[in-house]
């Protein structure tokens, strides 16, 4: 896996290939998989997940990711059979419900989408990248303050990503919150301090807020900024 990370995919094959030799193994089938979908060799990478589902059939990566796999391949009935698969060897399988629920956004499907995120984030609650599709889902639907919820909860988990604080602070802002997004721009600006677009939307919130708001907002901006300098 380390070779993989690093880009060294020739190294990891023949790692995968060396384990695969000796006993059979999901995670390496997976892996490898993922090396052949990179490289364009998409029948190796499906046959690959293929052998892993039959093998290790109490397991329901294999059938998740050969979902996700078909159905970046545009072979959208095979792909939801086989993570209806998944979830039937495990209903709680939280990979397979946000997989679903990316699934159902590209067939238009927003309800079931809906439900398959929601219960990707119940099940793993503390993976961002669940989280923020659930955002999404929720700003698509005019839902801000759900929205906003899911926002706040990555930005726990991920405090270093500037991005989430600029979509924190851009829907606070847009809904009238201008205390709350110039608080969270302010947050932007101590992880990058030259964004222009950021200072050109504090400016904007600093135009409509009262004297006591900008005093009680420079003094917490202040604080965050002494805060991440210890």
């Amino acid at each position: 896996v380390a070779y993989q990370d690093q880009g060294k995919t020739s190294k990891a094959e023949k790692l995968y290939k060396k384990v695969l030799a000796t006993r059979e193994d999901a995670g390496s089938r997976i892996n490898l998989a993922a090396i052949y979908m990179d490289q364009g060799k998409t029948e190796e990478a499906l046959s690959q997940l293929r052998i892993a589902a039959e093998a290790d059939n109490d397991n329901p990566n294999p059938s998740s990711v050969l979902g996700e796999y078909l159905e970046r391949l545009g072979k959208l009935t095979e792909s939801e059979k086989f993570y209806k698969k998944a979830l039937g060897i495990d209903e709680k399988h939280g990979p397979t419900h946000y997989r679903l629920g990316k699934f159902f956004i590209k067939k238009n499907d927003f309800d079931k989408a809906q439900i398959h995120l929601k219960l990707a984030t119940e099940l793993d609650p503390k993976e961002p990248t669940y989280l923020e599709e659930l955002a999404k889902e929720e700003i698509r639907r005019e839902n801000p303050i759900e929205a906003i919820a899911l926002y706040e909860r990555v930005s726990l988990l991920e405090p270093d990503r500037p991005q989430i604080w600029v979509q924190l602070g851009n829907l606070y802002k847009q809904n009238g919150y201008f205390n709350q997004a110039a608080i969270r721009f302010g947050t932007v600006l101590d992880l990058d301090r030259n964004n222009p677009a950021i200072h050109r939307a504090l400016l904007e919130i600093y135009q409509k807020l009262s004297k006591r708001e900008k005093d009680s907002i420079q003094a917490i901006e202040i604080k965050s900024t002494v805060a991440r300098k210890r």
